[in-house]
């Protein structure tokens, strides 16, 4: 149960790592160099681990989007012809019936994995959400859970102040400098989060869902970034 919770760690920390953005004023249209850097760091990245966290390779084809203009720079082209080659990259436009979120998406006969633009600021955030987002066009075929639950208890006063208690329990545990005291701390969070499912009905099979879906895709992120944020992860 402890890898879950880390998973759970993983992702929260991701999210605050990703408002860490450059400028909006910063257009997708007017840095293809940059996009094209970023693309194949990406590649670079996923290929050198040659399938050994999972087993298999997941490098896939991805794509950035300008949350503004939905200005489209991809890595490879489409099946459709939807994109036309430019300095390096291919580029294109993104319907306006398509949402725009880091995310899978199928588009133009392809599945990518989209990333908004601008991007994190921080090298390290940046290239744990390029793992992250290939990592969910495969994650199925891995027989891990591959939807995303609404875990409604989170909404919740009580199931907040409970999932809180039990993530700052896990934060002491990860900061321990003794077992006793990692032990208790860990105790600690396992009582917060028993209490949390006994009081909603649904939430044990909401969260293992959530953690499975969201907490692999982080986990590998973080685990496959080369300068490794997993000994320096904490709470806001």
């Amino acid at each position: 149960m402890q890898i879950w919770n880390a998973f759970l760690l993983v992702s929260i920390t991701t999210l605050s790592a990703q408002a860490q953005r450059i400028p909006a004023s910063d257009r997708l249209g007017d840095n293809l160099p940059l996009a094209r850097q970023y693309l194949d760091e990406a590649r670079q990245l996923c290929g050198h681990d040659q399938g050994r966290l999972w087993g298999r390779p997941f490098c896939q084809p991805i794509m950035l989007v300008d949350r503004k203009t939905r200005f489209v720079v991809t890595c490879e082209t489409d099946s459709q012809g939807q994109l036309r080659n430019q300095g390096g990259v291919f580029v294109g436009q993104l319907p306006l019936d398509i949402n725009i979120w880091n995310t899978s998406q199928t588009w133009a006969g392809k599945k990518w994995a989209q990333v908004m633009w601008p991007v994190p600021k921080d090298p390290s955030a940046r290239r744990e959400v390029f793992l992250h987002e290939q990592f969910h066009l495969v994650q199925a075929e891995l027989g891990i859970q591959s939807k995303n639950p609404q875990n409604p208890q989170l909404d919740q006063l009580d199931g907040r102040y409970l999932m809180q208690l039990e993530l700052r329990a896990l934060r002491r545990a990860l900061s321990a400098t003794s077992y006793p005291e990692q032990l208790e701390a860990m105790g600690d969070a396992l009582l917060f989060r028993k209490r949390r499912w006994q009081e909603f009905s649904s939430a044990e099979d909401e969260e293992t869902a959530l953690e499975l879906f969201e907490g692999t895709a982080a986990y590998t992120g973080v685990k496959l970034e080369p300068r490794g944020r997993l000994h320096r992860i904490s709470m806001q």
